[in-house]
């Protein structure tokens, strides 16, 4: 049994339009010149189709890192201290952000431990 294959749909062919402008010219693309380079394929699109396409491929997607990392600035900025959480706690996200995690700022953290503990008599 064979797979079928259908062909690229309007909207993925104006998303590789909007790429390769983006390429050329590295500017968000006008909705006209996707509609004039599909035209010169032969394939008729409206105006409001193309505006649409553009503007979901150019939009910036939710990120949960993004997310993630504008909560650890929050926490690590001094005016969070003012507002009842210790200071440690700034800190521990600051440290948390550098190291690139929890595991590794708790490695870290271990491995200071033995060395203190190596000088305390």
């Amino acid at each position: 049994m064979a797979f079928k294959t259908y062909a690229p749909t309007k909207a993925q062919q104006m998303r590789a339009v909007v790429a390769r402008l983006q390429e050329r010219d590295e500017e968000v693309p006008a909705p006209a010149d996707v509609v004039a380079a599909m035209a010169a394929k032969g394939v008729w699109v409206s105006a409001g189709h193309a505006n649409r396409v553009v503007h979901e491929f150019t939009r910036k997607r939710f990120s949960r890192c993004r997310r993630a990392n504008k909560v650890a600035e929050k926490v690590a900025t001094p005016a969070s201290s003012s507002c009842g959480k210790p200071e440690w706690l700034d800190v521990a996200a600051k440290l948390v952000k550098v190291c690139g995690g929890f595991k590794q700022a708790k490695a870290r953290l271990d491995e200071f431990e033995l060395v203190v503990s190596a000088f305390q008599p």
